[in-house]
């Protein structure tokens, strides 16, 4: 399951570069259907949210 903390509101010190975790995305999951099963299809079906 994939979260988030944006816009890092809690990280002391140096705040993680947004733009290298999306480059980090993209290489782990190349493809749009892996990445809306990551960030948008999981949290729909864990917390029983209607299809959008």
């Amino acid at each position: 399951m994939w979260g988030s903390d944006w816009p890092h509101v809690t990280e002391k010190g140096r705040k993680p570069d947004d733009a290298q975790l999306v480059d980090l995305l993209l290489a782990w999951a190349p493809s749009e259907a892996e990445r809306n099963r990551i960030l948008r299809d999981n949290a729909l079906r864990l917390y029983d949210f209607p299809s959008v």
